[in-house]
């Protein structure tokens, strides 16, 4: 029964969180806006299959603009109620299928430290305001969760979730689950390891499903979006490999047309050298501020914030090298963790990609798989007295200040410092 109540009360948990929405279009912008924009020429359209996919990289996404207008339209429900509703009722998912992952390796206390992490984080605060990444990661948690205890019919039908909810997620789920499954073919090849073959067939069955169904969809049905991550992908790959040779600094929102990007990125495209590469000014205000450079500028709760997220990643970063030399994960969640600690890494490091996809959308795709050993250092010391009551301090100051709440205590909207910033 607990096996029950505690993932259910999770998720009721993470609903009061996701639920908090705006209910009025003019608190939109940026994506969400657009995503609202298209949800009602989807409505428009009417009850069909028969609207335009391929009209922007927005529209593409299936189930933040297609599927909510079609349930509008049979239901007849509150329009703005049905939009906001499906990003809400997946996102929340997230932190019940890390807890799912994490009681894997984790007695209930320490998993649901994992899911907590999750419900503290920037993305999982302000939500509201992103749709279909949103959406995408819900359904990416299951899809990981499913590959990770060997459910493969479930990676499966989460594959062609993810696919069709948001390019960006799927791709770079592509890459990291490509990696992960050469690492398990050469694990294989060196130990002939029973449990690496099971493994290596799982990941294989669920990359197969995911590149065939996020290729169909990307580069036939809506093509446009697919010339947009062909774009990108070669850029990203130009800028990992020559790293002196560009400096990245784009104003891509979403609804452009193709020839629009192409103008966008190539006003943006700038000679640098190696010094400029070097310089902090050429990576995203992200970076900048992960590394400190804001402190003197920073407040109280800022700081407060700043320190706490840097002892999650460090707490993270030293379970995943428990995790690794004790072996305490499956070797799939293993070489998964390790995959996207290295395209954090990576993100950071590149300007390029710093500015095309960011830091913190990166990180937090990542958070799914690493997560879990943000407890590990806590559960595998040998000094218990020390180490859990940090970790606990640690998610407990994090979740209170990415929410907004140790600001509210010292008189400061956090909302307007982050729209203003």
């Amino acid at each position: 029964m607990r096996s029950v109540i505690i993932p259910v009360l999770i998720y009721l948990s993470s609903l009061a969180i996701t639920l908090r929405v705006p209910w009025d279009k003019s608190e939109f912008f940026s994506d969400r806006l657009a995503e609202y924009d298209y949800y009602l020429r989807a409505i428009e359209s009417g009850i069909n299959f028969s609207f335009n996919f391929n009209i922007s990289l927005v529209a593409s996404s299936i189930p933040t603009v297609w599927l909510p207008a079609q349930i509008h339209l049979i239901t007849g429900c509150d329009p703005i109620v049905i939009f906001n509703a499906i990003p809400s009722l997946t996102f929340a998912l997230m932190p019940v299928f890390v807890y799912l992952i994490s009681r894997k390796y984790l007695t209930e206390g320490y998993a649901l430290l994992t899911s907590l992490v999750i419900m503290g984080s920037y993305y999982f605060t302000f939500c509201h305001y992103y749709g279909r990444v949103n959406i995408a990661w819900g359904f990416l948690s299951g899809f990981t969760w499913a590959i990770i205890t060997g459910r493969w019919k479930l990676s499966v039908l989460f594959a062609a979730l993810l696919s069709v909810s948001h390019y960006g997620t799927a791709f770079l789920t592509i890459f990291a689950l490509g990696s992960v499954l050469i690492a398990l073919v050469v694990s294989y090849l060196i130990k002939r390891n029973g449990n690496s073959k099971k493994e290596m067939a799982v990941s294989a069955i669920a990359l197969s499903v995911l590149v065939l169904t996020s290729c169909m969809w990307y580069f036939v049905v809506a093509e446009r979006t697919g010339n947009t991550v062909r774009s990108v992908i070669e850029k990203s790959a130009n800028a990992a490999l020559s790293p002196d040779s560009q400096v990245y600094v784009p104003t891509i929102k979403g609804d452009e047309t193709e020839d629009e990007v192409n103008t966008i990125t190539e006003e943006y495209l700038e000679d640098s050298n190696l010094t400029n590469f070097l310089k902090w000014e050429s990576r995203d205000a992200v970076v900048q501020s992960i590394a400190g450079r804001t402190w003197s500028s920073m407040n109280i709760p800022q700081r407060m914030e700043f320190v706490s997220s840097w002892a999650v990643v460090i707490l993270i970063s030293a379970g995943l090298v428990v995790v690794i030399r004790k072996r305490l994960f499956t070797l799939t969640h293993t070489y998964l963790a390790v995959v996207m600690f290295i395209f954090t890494l990576i993100t950071m490091a590149v300007p390029f990609i710093s500015f095309a996809y960011g830091v913190v959308r990166v990180g937090s795709t990542g958070l799914i798989a690493m997560a879990p050993c943000f407890a590990i250092p806590a559960f595998a010391a040998k000094s218990k007295k020390i180490v859990l009551p940090i970790t606990i301090l640690t998610v407990l100051v994090y979740g209170l200040c990415t929410s907004g709440i140790m600001y509210s205590l010292s008189g400061i909207i956090k909302w307007e410092i982050w729209v203003n910033d």
